[in-house]
């Protein structure tokens, strides 16, 4: 997350009291009027260990961010 991501208002009490080591979100990318142009599927990854993710993402097998949809 970085200044100009916003997060539903629940986010954090969702993620309170978990002890996991990675989390998978997917993200809705708006532009400037709220209009989604571009949506990032992460939890298709979700069966994938930190570690198995991890290297995926280090060999190009899978992008940083997820893939961008829309």
């Amino acid at each position: 997350m970085d200044a100009d991501d916003t997060i539903e208002p629940n986010y954090m009490e969702q993620l309170s009291g978990h002890d996991e080591d990675l989390v998978f979100i997917d993200v809705d990318q708006t532009d400037d009027e709220g209009n989604v142009v571009g949506i990032e599927y992460m939890s298709k990854y979700k069966n994938l260990s930190k570690d198995e993710l991890l290297r995926s993402q280090m060999t190009g097998r899978v992008a940083w961010g997820g893939k961008k949809v829309c």
